[in-house]
């Protein structure tokens, strides 16, 4: 199958009305370079805006085969600053416009309240798979999940597909070699997790 050549920063086009309200002769860091540190980052993990700005010292270089970063990136807390200036409601416009865009896709979700808000806004290309409630034997998969994006796949950028599904194989089948990690990370459920064992093709 042959996969579409549309780039992933085509995204930016999406964004190219959004009001930027600061004021223009103070701005050093470019909307569209924040906005592009912003995802990249979040897509590889980061959680907060240390690890953003983390994310921004480590990967200039790849930042810059898109956007010219001429002051670099900002610190964590100018980050939060300038978040703050967004317009939210335009913010989900433009963001849920530019998914619309993508190919579908399946996202599991738990009960909790902002996943069944009637004013989540979900594109017609996403459909959202809810959890059953009261399934604590859920949570260790949930804690190896977070094991392995923590400690095997966080913070990284692949050049393909099929370098992120050797990635996660990889990091999978490290964690198969440490069962008393397993133990630890999943008690009881750990022995079924162990019984599986994934390689790449």
């Amino acid at each position: 199958m042959e996969r579409s050549a549309k780039p992933l920063f085509f995204f930016l086009e999406y964004f190219k009305d959004f009001p930027d309200s600061r004021q223009l002769g103070k701005v050093i860091y470019l909307f569209d370079e924040v906005l592009l540190l912003y995802l990249l980052a979040v897509l590889a993990g980061a959680e907060t805006f240390v690890d953003i700005a983390r994310f921004g010292e480590k990967k200039l270089d790849l930042l810059r085969r898109f956007r010219p970063f001429c002051h670099g990136t900002s610190s964590h807390d100018h980050l939060g600053d300038i978040l703050a200036t967004f317009n939210a409601e335009e913010f989900q416009r433009c963001f849920v416009a530019w998914v619309a865009g993508q190919t579908g896709a399946l996202a599991q979700v738990d009960g909790a309240g902002w996943h069944v808000a009637s004013e989540l806004v979900i594109p017609a290309n996403i459909t959202l798979i809810h959890l059953p409630s009261n399934s604590p034997e859920l949570n260790p998969v949930e804690n190896v999940r977070e094991y392995l994006r923590k400690n095997k796949l966080a913070l990284r950028i692949h050049n393909s597909y099929d370098a992120i599904v050797d990635a996660c194989c990889q990091a999978w089948n490290d964690l198969m070699a440490m069962p008393d990690r397993i133990a630890s990370i999943a008690g009881a459920a750990g022995k079924v997790i162990r019984a599986a064992n994934i390689k790449p093709d």
